[in-house]
């Protein structure tokens, strides 16, 4: 009977003991399985299927190195639910550019591999350290290093083949990764919707009191750098020196939404550049003013005027010859502008309004300051309002040296002999925003330094047009440094009109004829004073509110 009971005991020991050990075990387990997966932050090896895509990376856990060296410190690894990676996908793919600062680049690399890592964390972590101490703007300076040097490290073009990357494409919407800064949440994991709120931020930099003004007048080159951008000096370059050495394909009357005006024309070039060609004969004032224009605006490096081209009308030379001149009513042998399309700017979503802070400065007679930009609190929150702003004021300073009369002076003399002020709340001429960007493009400038200066003579009753020019000079006494710097410069010639003509005739030949036109003689006198009258304002601002 002992012996019964001492075997069922025995039994019930191990049967128990069993029991608790495989109890203790799926606990471990599941515990394991709840832990984060260590991933290795700069070396991962990626499997591939059979079509060469990358599978889900091996994960490594990382206490030691490939070395056998320790880690300094869990600076060098992220946590990372295992959620994370997947067959041909990524649940939380905005911390895999941290987690795979870079591929490997062969097993025979390791040791320079290592050297290389060890000197990239050695950076990250006094990084690190001054980030915690930094200012906002401090915080960019470290996020603008670490993006350099993340392009520099890992650059698709620099990996073995036998290591592909992954492309943004292969995971669907990885919440803008290409701009993904790690998060100030160290070592846990961050959800999607935390993470893109934290991305969508630090894309869209909003300026502030401090990083927007310098001296009291002048843009800070923050504000000038978040400030849209036109066609830079390269591509304008390039057009002007290559558009008459191609052949136009097609040439179509205008619409009311392209190119405008019955004499007109829409034309594409056999490289797909589509242009507005302007014919004026026997008017050349107006093709000429359009071109001058174009190049005072490269003058002062504004890149908000569309790049002009002259040509001359001739059915036998390679430009004219596939396409019939005769259906526009043109003649032979006259001379066209040959104008810049800009895309995503003739829509109604396109019209461009006076801002309400300059509009009340013509209205009250008193100038924007730079302590007025400071008060509104607004201003700030909305870029593209800031922006508008700035870009205005470029344009008000170039409208005034060209005379132009077909953007805002238009509407002022309309408001004027209408006695109707609202006409200047309306959408303005000849001012169209890009949908893509709000960059505001100044179009139609023919009637600038040549047209326009015929109605500053005493003459034509000119002071109706020098107060028109003058009140919007006066609306803004905070400026583009770069722009007042360009006028300075211009400024500083004896003949500055002759400064703008070499420079305008060196780039485009036809303008040669120029001096030929009967406005001539009137722009040589007008372009100084008007120069010298918007130098005058810019140093009155400086005195007053600098």
């Amino acid at each position: 009977m002992k012996i019964r009971l001492r075997r069922k005991l025995r039994l019930f020991i191990v049967t128990g003991t069993v029991l608790l050990g495989f109890s203790y075990m799926v606990l471990c387990f599941v515990a394991i399985e709840s832990q984060p997966t260590i991933i290795e932050r700069n070396v991962g090896e990626y499997d591939t299927d059979i079509m060469g895509k990358p599978r889900r990376p091996k994960m490594t856990n990382l206490e030691f190195d490939k070395s056998g060296n320790k880690l300094k410190n869990d600076k060098h690894i992220l946590y990372a639910n295992r959620s994370i990676t997947g067959d041909m996908g990524i649940g939380n793919s905005h911390l895999l550019k941290t987690a795979s600062l870079r591929e490997m680049k062969g097993k025979e690399d390791h040791a320079s591999e290592n050297d290389a890592e060890n000197e990239i964390y050695q950076d990250e972590e006094e990084e690190i350290e001054d980030e915690e101490d930094a200012n906002s703007d401090d915080e960019k300076g470290v996020n603008k290093e670490f993006d350099n040097k993340f392009n520099k490290v890992y650059n698709p073009e620099n990996q073995p083949n036998q290591n592909p990357v992954f492309k943004p494409g292969d995971f669907g919407d990885i919440h803008g990764l290409e701009f993904f800064t790690k998060p100030k949440l160290k070592y846990e994991e961050v959800k999607d919707e935390e993470a893109h709120k934290l991305i969508s931020s630090q894309k869209q930099v909003k300026p502030t009191k401090s990083t927007s003004l310098t001296n009291g007048i002048f843009w800070t080159d923050f504000v000038e750098s978040i400030v849209p951008k036109g066609q830079d000096y390269k591509d304008a370059h390039h057009l002007l020196h290559t558009v008459r050495r191609q052949k136009i394909m097609t040439l179509e009357k205008p619409k009311w939404n392209r190119c405008g005006r019955p004499q007109n024309g829409f034309l594409v070039l056999d490289d797909g550049t589509e242009m507005c060609a302007r014919y004026r004969h026997p008017h050349d004032c107006f093709v000429y003013g359009e071109s001058l224009s174009f190049f005072l605006s490269r003058l002062l490096h504004m890149d908000s005027v569309p790049a002009v081209v002259l040509a001359r009308t001739n059915s036998t030379s390679k430009l004219w010859k596939a396409v019939n001149i005769r259906s526009l009513d043109w003649q032979e042998n006259r001379t066209v502008a040959l104008i810049q399309w800009v895309d995503n700017i003739n829509n109604r979503g396109s019209k461009s309004y006076m801002p309400r802070l300059i509009l009340e400065a013509f209205r009250t007679g008193k100038p924007v300051t730079g302590w007025e930009i400071e008060q509104l609190k607004d201003l700030y929150k909305n870029p593209y309002q800031l922006t508008d702003i700035v870009q205005w004021g470029t344009m008000i300073i170039f409208d005034y040296l060209t005379a132009n009369y077909d953007r805002v002076a238009s509407m002022q003399d309309a408001a004027e002999k209408e006695s109707k002020p609202s006409i200047l709340e309306e959408s303005i001429r000849n001012l169209h925003k890009s949908l893509t960007d709000n960059k505001l493009w100044l179009i139609d400038n023919e009637s600038g330094l040549l047209d326009a200066y015929t109605l500053l003579e005493p003459s034509n009753n000119s002071s109706r047009f020098f107060a028109f020019h003058d009140q919007m000079l006066k609306t803004m006494c905070v400026f583009q440094s770069s722009l007042v710097s360009s006028l300075e410069q211009l400024s500083k010639y004896t003949q500055p009109y002759v400064r703008l003509i070499e420079y305008a005739q060196s780039l485009e030949p036809l303008l040669q004829h120029l001096q030929n036109d009967p406005n001539f003689p009137l722009f040589t006198k007008l372009f100084n004073l008007r120069l010298k009258d918007v130098i005058l304002w810019i140093r009155h601002c400086k005195t007053k509110y600098s």
